[in-house]
């Protein structure tokens, strides 16, 4: 099928200073890509602006995530952390923008880590 590239939003809380920071990202509906986020400017992110990977200066927990429905290669969003994935994987139709009751996000990454997130297809 047709990629069908959209947006979404991470949600992190900072565990220090309680700060909450909104990272807007773009996802390309491609196997195996990392999402583009919003490198800070306010602009979203797209498939040539923004970077692959978001920092902070503090310990944070990644607590919501927020896709645009209508992705159609992809059904998952695998945590990359510090250019390794793990083990988290996050179901695409369980986080769509249009849902009031998203699954609870609480996955900690250490100050300075590259926190990223992967496209994935659904499992065979």
């Amino acid at each position: 099928m047709a990629a069908t590239p959209k947006g979404g939003t991470a949600i992190f809380k900072g565990l220090s200073s309680g700060t909450t920071y909104y990272k807007a990202f773009y996802n390309t509906d491609v196997s195996n890509a990392l999402v583009r986020f919003d490198a800070g400017g306010g602009q979203p992110a797209s498939a040539t602006t923004g970077t692959d990977f978001v920092t902070f200066d503090e310990a944070v927990a990644l607590i919501d995530v927020s896709c645009v429905t209508g992705v159609v290669d992809c059904g998952s969003l695998r945590i990359v952390a510090n250019n390794v994935p793990t083990g988290s994987v996050l179901l695409i139709a369980s986080h769509l923008n249009t849902l009031n009751n998203r699954p609870s996000i609480n996955v900690g990454f250490q100050r300075g880590s590259r926190v990223g997130l992967m496209s994935v297809l659904p499992a065979a």
